[in-house]
């Protein structure tokens, strides 16, 4: 299929033509760039809709086919970088909550010292101990206890 000449033939033909012969030529080109066969037809679908916006102005290029090639390429450029950038920041972000510490729920910490308190078995946590914030001293006794 030849190039229909600028002269004497209808834009819209023209774009036709060209959509016609060049469409599966720039999926494949990028194709290449994304390794996605979905995502490479949208692009190429996206950069044939800006063809078709500078229709006008291309049409009278020399190779209006290099340049809808080349908004393609860099159409998919771009989404490649993205979709990295998507990915690196998605490892980045598992990374850091596998080592971030865990936030104290108060709703578990209050049910947490309720039970210890049940459990102490003379009644009495002493705050200040040194094996950790409620600590049983079962030397205390049960009177010198504190009330809650």
């Amino acid at each position: 299929m030849t190039r229909p000449e600028a002269d004497g033939v209808d834009a819209d033909e023209e774009f036709r033509w060209l959509f016609a012969t060049e469409y599966q030529s720039v999926v494949r080109t990028t194709y290449l760039v994304l390794h996605n066969h979905a995502r490479a037809e949208e692009i190429a679908q996206d950069a044939f809709v800006q063809l078709l916006r500078h229709w006008k102005k291309v049409r009278g290029y020399d190779s209006p086919q290099a340049w809808v090639r080349r908004v393609a390429l860099r159409l998919a450029a771009k989404d490649a970088r993205r979709e990295r950038l998507g990915e690196l920041l998605t490892r980045r972000e598992a990374k850091a909550a596998a080592s971030a510490p865990v936030e104290a729920d108060p709703v578990s910490d209050a049910v947490l010292r309720d039970a210890i308190r049940r459990s102490c078995s003379d009644g009495h946590v002493d705050r200040r101990g040194p094996s950790g914030p409620f600590r049983s001293s079962p030397s205390l006794s049960p009177s010198r206890s504190a009330s809650w």
